[in-house]
């Protein structure tokens, strides 16, 4: 049976918490690469060597993670290389629940605003109380019908 969608932003909701805890820290100028393999005194022949590849491609791969155009394989290779942990996240700045919740609302409002427009062309009036709470529900339980209406 095929976990809920509300489960896994749940569980991913948890996940990330404990990263989103981590300060950001800015990368230093010339990239991590770089001032690790500097700072442990490690020539670039040596890093080349040891990936397999020339020096000049390790200058590219320093210079490609500095401009930020490095692939994270690259970059995942590198860093195993240089016995070091590599870790990638994408990290929301709120729950997840929260950001879906949010969505639907404006989504809601945004269904309803053209329903309330055509409506007053046609000289009629639509009693809106109570279903924008239940069109939202819907919308969370279905999160694919929000995103064509937020913008």
């Amino acid at each position: 049976m095929r976990m809920s969608k509300r489960i896994q932003r749940k569980q991913l909701d948890e996940v990330l918490l404990n990263v989103g805890s981590f300060p950001t820290i800015a990368a230093p100028a010339r990239g991590w690469l770089h001032a690790i393999r500097q700072s442990l005194g490690m020539p670039l022949r040596t890093l080349a060597d040891r990936i397999g590849v020339t020096p000049q491609a390790i200058e590219r791969i320093e210079k490609r993670e500095a401009d930020r155009s490095i692939t994270l394989a690259s970059l995942q290779s590198a860093a195993e290389t240089l016995d070091c942990l590599f870790v990638y996240a994408i990290v929301p700045k709120r729950p997840l629940e929260e950001t879906l919740h949010k969505a639907a609302e404006q989504a809601a409002d945004a269904m309803m605003k053209g329903v309330d427009q055509s409506m007053d062309l046609e000289g009629q009036s639509v009693e809106v109380s109570g279903s924008r709470e239940e069109l939202i529900l819907k919308l969370e339980n279905n999160p694919r019908l929000i995103w064509r209406w937020v913008k």
